[in-house]
């Protein structure tokens, strides 16, 4: 599982009516739920996927649709996002799975986090990829459209629609495990 190792990336946010031009790091994990799914009574046991958590199933096509996530996160900018349920957003993508086309569905979550660890003294951003899987073509969770820049602005707490800025948590050691 490689492919699903934490990284970071540069990102340069353009100037807004509020900021100037910021470049910022992104630090970027992903949950177990972008390669399992839900137990089902007869899972076979060597395909069941634990963490101090949960409890969930293996699943071949979450898996391998999930190579995808590396690229597909690294050019969020550039896409259209959605807000979703429970501080979580939304990024989807056309996919054609057995020659139907599918909706690709990413939740990600966002936090501010402390660069000072890590080298820089650029803002640092975490994205956590918390879920990742293939639907059959809807426009549900679609409603709510947000660029990903202006998300990034609220999270950094500079735009008048963000939340009240909390303190960034420590962002030194990178993301080390697949929740």
């Amino acid at each position: 599982m490689n492919h699903l190792h934490p990284f970071r990336v540069r990102i340069t946010l353009p100037a807004s009516a509020t900021s100037g031009e910021i470049d910022l790091d992104l630090e970027v994990g992903f949950s177990m739920h972008t390669f399992t799914r839900g137990r089902c009574a007869t899972d076979a046991v060597a395909t069941i996927y634990t963490n101090a958590r949960e409890c969930r199933t293996f699943d071949d096509l979450r898996y391998t649709l999930s190579h995808r996530l590396p690229e597909v996160i690294k050019d969020l900018p550039s896409r259209k996002c959605y807000h979703a349920r429970n501080d979580n957003y939304l990024s989807v993508a056309d996919i054609t799975l057995q020659e139907a086309p599918c909706d690709y569905r990413r939740f990600f979550v966002l936090r501010r986090w402390s660069g000072k660890h890590a080298g820089s003294e650029r803002p640092c951003v975490r994205l956590i990829v918390q879920s990742a899987y293939a639907t059959p073509k809807s426009r549900k969770g679609r409603e709510k459209l947000i660029r990903f820049q202006v998300l990034l602005h609220r999270t950094l707490g500079l735009t008048k629609g963000s939340k009240k800025a909390k303190a960034p948590h420590e962002c030194g050691a990178p993301y080390t495990g697949i929740s």
